[in-house]
């Protein structure tokens, strides 16, 4: 990265920097493996305030192999598993309230991707204005594989993309597929083909940090942002029969486990808008669902026994 006169840093926290280099700010992922920490969501909204001040995009980056391997909700998930959610259902709601931010602040900003950026960092990655994705990039949506739902916005996000897709009912069947199983796409194209990236604010680069700098200056000359809380089309009742059903001859097969068409049931529940029948939801509508199917599954003995295995060994359990 080159550096000017204009060029500084202006916070580190305990997980992060943030530094401006010229016309942009970097906020970089400090620690060897990133997870989205709570010290990262108020690095989020620290290197926010300043770019708002100051009319400077926001490039968002690590300096680790990967972009972001997560988020850190232990010591949340912990307190969770003994009945205690309060804290958990904190982190979740300011989990989200920051992505929003991402998506809604006054500047552009723009995820510079390499490696893996899996669940709360894909998660980062969708909500942003523009991501510029090194070749060397997996992007995805793991929670299923552990026994929740994603928390952070990546249902809702599939929601309103399918809502806005020539094929909405298609959209939504191929997203339940996705996030149900815990996809993750093995470099740039498969990225695209299951919806993590959006080929309309996708920028392919190999020198990601550079390219996002310069990519959020061009942004920042027009950037307007989209209204907050929209309203939009959701598929309902009827769709979330329909995707449930899709599971269970795979469950009468032996080849899933009974505890993962409890998990798939409640995925297709917040990507369908919920039961009562609404045909729009809000944008805020979708995360409460996410938060509170988050939190069911978490009460969960199935769900309990999976996260409590993949702490001991390393590996899932297909339960």
């Amino acid at each position: 990265m080159t550096h000017g006169a204009d060029s500084h840093l202006l916070f580190e926290t305990a997980h992060a920097r943030c530094a401006r280099d010229g016309g942009a700010a970097v906020l970089t992922f400090t620690q060897p493996t990133p997870r989205i920490s709570a010290d990262i969501l108020d690095a989020f909204h620290r290197a926010l305030d300043a770019c708002e001040r100051d009319r400077l995009p926001l490039v968002i980056t690590s300096g680790a192999e990967h972009f972001a391997m997560g988020a850190d909700l232990d010591a949340e998930l912990a307190a969770a598993a003994d009945g205690r959610t309060e804290a958990l259902e904190r982190l979740l709601e300011r989990y989200q309230r920051t992505m929003l931010r991402l998506r809604h602040g006054s500047v552009p900003t723009v995820a510079a991707v390499h490696g893996a950026a899996i669940s709360g960092g894909c998660e980062v990655v969708m909500h942003c204005t523009h991501a510029v994705v090194h070749d060397y990039s997996g992007i995805g949506l793991g929670e299923a594989s552990i026994g929740v739902i994603p928390g952070g916005g990546g249902v809702k996000e599939f929601a309103l993309r399918a809502s806005q897709s020539s094929d909405p009912t298609a959209a939504i069947e191929d997203a339940f597929d996705v996030i149900s199983v815990g996809r993750v796409g093995r470099g740039i194209d498969e990225s695209l083909q299951f919806g993590f990236l959006d080929a309309a604010a996708l920028t392919r680069s190999n020198d990601h940090v550079a390219t996002a700098k310069r990519v959020g200056m061009d942004l920042a000359a027009t950037h307007r942002p989209p209204a907050a809380n929209p309203r939009f089309a959701v598929a309902g009742p009827d769709m979330i029969e329909r995707l449930v059903a899709r599971m269970r001859p795979a469950r009468d097969r032996g080849e899933i486990g009974p505890h993962q068409l409890e998990v798939g049931s409640r995925i297709a529940w917040v990507l369908c808008g919920g039961d009562d029948a609404k045909p729009e939801r809000s944008e805020a509508e979708m995360l409460e669902f996410e938060r509170a199917k988050f939190l069911e599954l978490i009460g969960m003995p199935g769900t309990q026994a999976r996260l409590e295995h993949f702490n001991e060994t390393g590996t899932l359990l297909r339960n």
